[in-house]
């Protein structure tokens, strides 16, 4: 008769042998992952993830491999994250085309190929899972905008790749679930960014108290200014709140630049984008009004009161300025009386309005003009744009 230890004995063994097992499925699952990504580029990964019904895998940060990851773990997570990377590269050199395809079908079609990969990496909770499917979204919102600015093709189109652009995981809940995973500890425990701030901040400084004791003393001193967060799970993970910090080899951010980076606090922060909310405005705007307006259309009614206006001002010995001329250009101003009167024929009542939805036609028309000028770009993209024109101007300035 087996003793309670040799029974322990065998299944703590049959346990060895079944994560071993699960380790070498899953290492063999993003091996051929990656062998389908750099056979096809994201086109032939997505193909081959709908035939094998494969799942992204959960990619953590390299602060959690270093600190978090069992042994048993490691391999995969070392993997996943070399295997994000790759994806990371191949949505670097996917960014060119949302510029470079012309606004119709093949623009169209690309737009909703990166859609579609944003939400299966998101379909896997994980800290680079988030990244990359932002980092997708922010490309597709190019196409977006791209496409809506060109009023030949279907607005209709254009609702169905915006009904895709408010994902789930950019929610506070989805947040706050990956860094705490990420972190391997219940560090976030409020679902509120201010607080998710505090916390997060709190973590900062008292790892900077660990690392210079004066500034503990400091604090010390006046504990009424500080309401830091001490919780047993932020003063045992103080490294998870060790700032990114660029090198001097890659001073840009982007994804690349940052993959191996802590960067936690974009998460904490949330990771909503400027390209969205301009490509958004810009298809509402274009919904209502049905173009894009060159120069200020006013009404027989707005002619006599502006003439009505500028001869009393001139009685008085007043300067005029009419309603353009406080805005950038005449196609601003243009945008900015369709939208309001729109508001108006509409009934809205514009003192009760967001200003989100007040100032629409501001987004809109920055949107369209970035369009016409061929710069709405993604952030990664705009960003080693401002790089490029900075080291322009640093070589002029020293020969």
């Amino acid at each position: 008769m087996k003793t309670i230890f040799q029974i322990l004995i065998v299944v703590f063994g049959v346990s060895i042998l079944n994560a071993q097992s699960n380790t070498k499925d899953e290492l063999k699952r993003i091996a051929e992952m990656s062998t389908a990504l750099e056979g096809g580029g994201i086109t032939g990964l997505l193909e081959k993830t709908n035939e094998q019904s494969w799942r992204v895998p959960q990619i953590p940060s390299q602060w959690h491999v270093e600190h978090i990851s069992k042994v048993e773990q490691k391999p995969v997570d070392v993997a996943a994250r070399e295997f994000g990377k790759r994806l990371a590269q191949s949505l670097e050199q996917a960014a060119p085309s949302m510029q470079r395809l012309s606004a119709g079908e093949p623009l169209y079609n690309e737009t909703a190929l990166l859609l579609g990969f944003s939400e299966w990496c998101a379909a896997t909770d994980g800290y680079g899972n988030l990244f990359l499917a932002q980092r997708s979204l922010d490309l597709a919102a190019v196409g977006v905008a791209r496409l809506a600015a060109n009023l030949d093709f279907p607005i209709e189109k254009i609702d169905g790749l915006l009904a895709r652009m408010n994902p789930a995981w950019m929610s506070i809940e989805a947040n706050q679930r990956v860094l705490n995973q990420d972190a391997g500890a219940t560090i976030f425990t409020v679902l509120n960014r201010d607080e998710m701030e505090r916390t997060y901040g709190s973590g900062q400084r008292l790892l900077a108290e660990q690392r210079d004791p004066s500034l503990l003393a400091r604090r010390q001193k006046d504990p009424q200014q500080w309401r830091l967060v001490e919780t047993p799970a932020v003063k045992a993970n103080l490294s998870f709140f060790d700032p990114a910090e660029s090198s001097e080899a890659n001073p840009t951010v982007t994804l690349l630049t940052t993959w191996d980076l802590n960067w936690h606090g974009a998460l904490v922060v949330g990771l909503e984008l400027q390209s969205i909310q301009k490509a958004k405005a810009l298809a509402e705007f274009r919904r209502a009004i049905g173009k894009f307006p060159e120069k200020p259309i006013f009404t027989a009614e707005q002619l006599r009161d502006r003439e009505r206006g500028a001869a009393e001002a001139a009685r008085a010995g007043l300067k005029v300025s009419n309603m353009e001329d406080s805005y950038s250009s005449p196609m601003a101003a243009a945008f900015a009386l369709a939208w309001k009167g729109y508001l108006e024929k509409q009934g809205e009542d514009l003192g009760k309005l967001p200003p989100s939805r007040y100032n629409l036609d501001s987004s809109a028309f920055q949107a369209y003009d970035e369009v016409q000028r061929g710069v709405f770009f993604d952030r990664d993209t705009a960003n080693l744009q401002e790089h490029e024109e900075r080291m322009k101007k640093a070589a002029k300035a020293n020969p």
